[in-house]
């Protein structure tokens, strides 16, 4: 039975490029702590491009906590950096790589970019 993480990472997994990750390179794993066990995931960005696997090998930064947090970033109701901030989220290595990682996740429910919101005329949701 799979968990919102593992879906969203087998699908980030299939994305294949992003244009807004074009300048990075690196490794990230993602430590998921669930029911006594730890699941590894190790995502690879190489200019845009998104590789995703079931690793515990090296990487350039580890990022771990717990299942219930991971879910949270994965639906959008929160942040890596907040959940960081919180200590619910430790990193390891290059810090920078989270916010990478912050920027794969889904944005919070609802929310909308600022030139959508100007083009309609300011209004809010």
């Amino acid at each position: 039975m799979t968990y919102p993480t593992e879906r969203y990472l087998l699908e980030l997994s299939r994305r294949g490029h992003d244009a807004l990750l074009e300048k990075v390179r690196g490794t990230v794993r993602i430590d998921v702590a669930r029911e006594g066990e730890t699941d590894h995931w190790l995502l690879t960005v190489a200019r845009g491009d998104l590789r995703v696997a079931r690793d515990a090998g090296p990487a350039d930064a580890v990022v771990s906590g717990r299942q219930t947090c991971w879910d949270g970033l994965v639906s959008g109701s929160a942040r890596a950096l907040d959940a960081w901030l919180r200590n619910e989220l430790t990193v390891e290595g290059r810090f920078e790589l989270l916010t990478v990682l912050d920027r794969l996740m889904p944005g919070y429910p609802g929310a909308r970019h600022p030139r959508d919101v100007v083009r309609e005329g300011g209004r809010a949701a």
